[in-house]
């Protein structure tokens, strides 16, 4: 990527005056300027003490490392009499050396922190000015108002997000190296006085100079001490390992040094509270602080209105990234990441969208927050009644070049540099056909929501056969089939199911664990009365009862729902529904996949429990032991595998994939998997449970919808 940079005295197309006839520059739009915000004496003191303060904190730690070693000297140095007393050889030793090796170890472990390599930097894709002049003429105007210095360097990235940082981190903290960041998703979805606004607020944290400076060394302190107290390396793992497996007598030493790293982490994490709750105060009025600077030049109303479109795109990317997972086992992927979010934001449910409305109004600051609540800020824009001085509406795309061709290019960046995907043999398909898939599925389940009265009835097999909707000469069942008093009870049913179905796969998690000779310390965690086999079995049998019974309360349910969704798709047929062709197929489809239902839960609770003993497997003094139920999950993994591949055969999978056509197994199938046998068991199972389980919710939704549209239809 271009890394080329631009100062301000360059000359770019803001300096070139519309033609006439043509629309005029956006930069032409900026009406006026405003005075800086004020920064008391006060609050820039009270900022400098919070920043003393929390420099004050490592100096403590630091403290601490030199007293914990000085101790391991004083002890090495004046008790050696103890090697010469009386008592056993071996107790001696342990006595003297015990201390010293736990204080070594204890100071290696204090120490270690500050040499932590720190978390791998993503990849940037940097924007070239001459490419894109109307962009940094368009961002020299915003920094020239707000007093802030000119970024050295722009990048974009597919986050809904702006920033603007120290290019080279604390080196450039002496120097005005700014590097500003713009989410392109930001772009798509937003006007340029939205986006002018947020810019603003970016560089309004410069504006602020020594405030800036001081504030970059107290949330670099508070993320360092995060780092130091959540993160585990294998030194760690060294530890913990080989205090389990070696002898008692010395383990007992490594356990106490154990003991001691713990301890000092909590002062670590108290040390971090402690810095959190002195600088959260001042983190916050740095925000409310940027906030004037958006305010000022875009205006209250702007402000308020972009705080409600970030919410908006945040929840859109969320519900993306969703649908990317699901597009992935496809090997498919939209080309353009902001326009897919653009259109996910567009498409969202009104549920979704009265939810954040409701979220944004009631939102309360927290006293250990750094940043204020929505509300809260809205509150003080309000308050500053500016009118702004750009209010120009057009899309901020246009302040692009080829905004299209960026997105796509920085897509495919992205998922390659970020994401770490492997494109070779995936399909990049245009974003708006990825949309109207999203979309569809998304329709599908909201149909089902109403089709089922919020019951959840997706998560069991619900019967309709191809022959039933294909047999036009009677009638399934009359108009009433699932009142709404059968759904309520239906959706209560339906959620102690699901619970159930949890607590049965935490009891065979908890049996694979027992069987392995691990010792399970709070069986409460998986629904056991008493922590060994006879316990594990108890659970089993009484969640498996319950699940009966659930499944019993709610046949009658079932049967209304089969009926009422039996009778709408032969009526779709009869009404030669533009979809109606698809119906025979996809319900065979369906009810080969609802057959499945025991085998796939079968494999679903043996991958859990696979997958728990994988996890711990280290954590066991006799790992062969942990192999061996290991192999005997895997016994009983196999047959329910070939069952599902059996009854799949050559069925083909209905919707698009990169590799064109090809069948349900191959879809089901997990790609690229391990020469170990047992893993790659391991691997197709977790494939099948989670593919096969969502396309049969697909499948379902889509015949719904159709269901839904035929009712509808007069």
């Amino acid at each position: 990527m271009n890394q080329e940079t631009f100062a301000a005295n360059d000359t770019h197309a803001a300096a070139t005056p519309a033609s006439p006839g043509t629309n005029p520059s956006p930069l032409d739009a900026f009406t006026g300027t405003f005075a800086p915000t004020e920064v008391s004496f006060w609050y820039k003191a009270g900022l400098a003490v919070v920043a003393f303060t929390m420099v004050l904190l490592p100096a403590i730690y630091i403290g601490l490392i030199a007293l914990s070693g000085y101790g391991v000297y004083y002890h090495a140095s004046h008790n050696s009499g103890i090697l010469s007393g009386s008592g056993g050889a071996t107790g001696k030793a342990i006595v003297y050396f015990g201390p010293i090796v736990v204080g070594v170890i204890l100071v290696f472990f204090m120490i270690k922190p500050f040499f932590a390599r720190a978390a791998k930097k993503e990849e940037t894709f940097s924007l070239d000015p001459a490419k894109e002049p109307l962009l940094f003429g368009f961002i020299e105007h915003i920094c020239r108002l707000v007093k802030a210095p000119l970024p050295s360097r722009v990048d974009v990235d597919c986050q809904v997000n702006a920033s603007a940082s120290f290019r080279r981190g604390l080196a450039s903290l002496a120097r005005n190296d700014v590097v500003l960041t713009i989410g392109l998703p930001l772009v798509a979805g937003m006007e340029m006085r939205q986006l002018a606004g947020v810019l603003a607020h970016e560089f309004g944290h410069f504006a602020q100079g020594a405030g800036m400076r001081l504030t970059y060394i107290i949330r670099h302190i508070n993320h360092w001490f995060a780092r130091v107290v959540y993160e585990r390396d294998q030194f760690d793992d060294w530890l913990e390992q080989t205090a389990k497996g070696i002898d008692l007598r010395i383990g007992i030493v490594l356990h106490l040094a154990r003991l001691c790293v713990w301890l000092t982490r909590r002062v670590l994490w108290l040390l971090m509270h402690v810095g959190n709750a002195i600088s959260c105060f001042m983190l916050r009025q740095m925000e409310y602080d940027a906030d004037s600077y958006e305010t000022k030049l875009a205006g209250s109303e702007a402000f308020e209105g972009t705080s409600r479109r970030l919410q908006t795109l945040g929840l859109a990317t969320q519900l993306a990234y969703q649908d990317l997972g699901e597009s992935w086992k496809s090997k498919r992927l939209p080309d353009d990441l902001s326009t897919f979010i653009r259109h996910r934001a567009a498409a969202l449910p009104a549920g979704a969208a009265k939810a954040l409305e409701e979220d944004h109004a009631r939102g309360k600051t927290g006293i250990f927050d750094t940043h204020p609540a929505d509300a809260d800020r809205v509150r003080a824009a309000r308050a500053a009644n500016a009118p702004g001085v750009f209010h120009l509406a057009e899309p901020a795309t246009k302040l692009f070049h080829d905004f299209e061709a960026l997105s796509r290019e920085a897509t495919r960046f992205h998922y390659e540099q970020n994401l770490e995907l492997e494109l070779k043999d995936a399909q990049l398909i245009d974003a708006q056909e990825t949309a109207a898939e999203s979309t569809a599925n998304a329709e599908g389940e909201a149909a089902m929501q109403r089709f089922f009265g919020g019951a959840n009835l997706a998560i069991l097999p619900l019967g309709v056969k191809p022959e039933d909707v294909s047999d036009q000469s009677s009638e399934p069942g009359g108009p009433n089939d699932s009142p709404p008093e059968m759904a309520e009870s239906a959706k209560a049913a339906l959620e102690k199911y699901l619970q159930a179905e949890e607590q049965l796969a935490l009891a065979h998690c908890a049996e694979a664990l027992l069987q392995a000779r691990f010792t399970i310390e709070e069986p409460k965690q998986f629904g056991l009365e008493s922590a060994n086999l006879s316990g594990a079995h108890l659970a089993i049998e009484h969640r498996q009862a319950e699940m009966e019974r659930l499944r019993t309360e709610l046949a009658p349910f079932q049967t209304a729902c089969r009926r009422r969704l039996t009778r709408a798709l032969r009526r779709a047929i009869q009404l030669q529904d533009p979809q109606a062709a698809s119906i025979p197929p996809t319900v065979r489809l369906l009810a080969v996949l609802e057959d499945l239902q025991r085998p796939l839960d079968e494999s679903f609770r043996r991958f859990r429990a696979m997958q728990i003993l994988l996890e711990n497997r280290g954590n066991h003094s006799e790992p062969a032991q942990v192999d061996a139920q290991l192999k005997s999950l895997a016994a009983l993994l196999r047959p329910a595998i070939d069952q599902i591949d059996a009854a799949l055969g050559d069925l083909p999978y209905p919707f698009a994939h990169a590799k064109g056509k090809i069948t349900v197994k191959e879809f089901a199938t997990h790609e690229s998997p391990v020469a170990e046998p047992l893993i790659a068991l391991f691997q197709q199972a977790g494939a099948r449970v989670d593919r096969l389980f969502a396309l049969r919710r697909r499948l379902l939704g889509l015949l719904v919808a159709i269901a839904e549209k035929s009712e509808a239809t007069p």
